[in-house]
């Protein structure tokens, strides 16, 4: 911390990370290694299958909506709120539900 190093970072995982984005589809991917969840930052795109529905009854089982950003402004999700186009929604998954929350933000 003296010398302004506040985390530590393995290059292992950061090359795993970058694999995951690429296969997963979000716009960043970070494993957290102790649980193996993964958190994903996805965007609703017009046209995606989340857009215009409740955040909390669309995620499957074994992920949880941490935060969405709308128009620059963080939102903490609440039961009703539905996704519009454009938000960057932070999801933590396990990762047996990630390929099921991908269908969820693809076009």
């Amino acid at each position: 911390e003296m010398v302004g190093v506040d985390r530590a970072i393995s290059p292992g995982q950061v090359t795993a990370d970058a694999v995951l984005q690429r296969v997963i589809g979000g716009e960043e991917v970070i494993t957290l290694s102790d649980e193996r969840m993964e958190l994903v930052d996805f965007i609703a795109r017009p046209g995606s299958k989340i857009v215009g529905k409740s955040i909390s009854k669309e995620l499957p089982r074994n992920s949880l909506a941490g935060m969405i950003l709308r128009d620059g402004m963080p939102i903490v999700p609440y039961d009703d709120l539905r996704v519009s186009a454009g938000d960057r929604v932070f999801v933590m998954s396990m990762p047996d539900a990630l390929s099921r929350v991908k269908k969820l933000f693809v076009v």
